[in-house]
């Protein structure tokens, strides 16, 4: 079927290709990571594209961990370059970043890996369980409060969902956009999203696990 895409295949580990491939380009949306998304903005620099997303389809930039966290995925790396390089007085390259929260298709049959989202970056959480529930297996980790002793909520939206606000900011045009884009679906406690995940279940779960804070 052809949906009036253009497709353009590249090696990531040669440079002239990547340049090759975004002559003309105005705006990169990235949807890859780790060593591939750096040699991508290399690229996008040189070939002079104006604006680049990367993929940091996550929580707000405030919140993000920090290089000495595990979950950290390389995020620093890209997030450092992009400023240093939205700063540059000779070559400057504009970047935006749409944060988003949790995907609910984590918690769908097969996780995100069936969706084949997050494949090949390090340090992911993709199959089905990683993140929080099973619920094929009924399964749940439960962090009632953070350390602060206040409830921990979960903010989710649909990958369709963020495809399609992004899919809207492209339409609006990027002249004034933000330097950081928010979207927000359900804002739900991880309690309550156990108890939608049994419903769908018929109400069958097998014993949950607590986990509290420490201090």
């Amino acid at each position: 079927m052809d949906l009036g895409v253009q497709v353009a295949v590249v090696n990531y580990d040669v440079a002239e290709d990547l340049r090759y491939a975004l002559q003309g380009v105005d705006i990169l949306i990235s949807t890859i990571g780790g060593a591939e998304q750096l040699d991508l903005i290399d690229a996008a620099r040189w070939a002079r594209v104006r604006l680049f997303v990367p993929s940091e389809f996550e929580g707000p930039l405030n919140h993000r961990s920090t290089a000495e966290s595990a979950l950290d995925r390389g995020s620093d790396a890209v997030m450092d370059i992009l400023r240093r390089w939205s700063q540059s007085k000779s070559n400057p390259m504009a970047y935006t970043v749409f944060s988003c929260g949790v995907f609910y298709e984590r918690f769908a049959p097969g996780g995100l890996a069936r969706f084949n989202i997050g494949a090949g970056q390090p340090g992911g959480s993709l199959e089905q369980g990683d993140y929080l529930i099973d619920v094929e297996a009924g399964t749940a980790e439960i962090v009632e409060t953070n350390g602060q002793n206040r409830p921990v909520q979960v903010s989710m939206i649909s990958v369709y969902d963020a495809a399609r606000f992004v899919a809207a900011a492209i339409e609006l045009g990027p002249a004034n956009w933000p330097r950081e884009f928010k979207m927000r679906g359900d804002q739900m406690t991880v309690r309550d999203i156990v108890g939608v995940c049994s419903n769908v279940r018929g109400g069958s779960c097998r014993p949950v696990i607590l986990l509290w804070p420490c201090c």
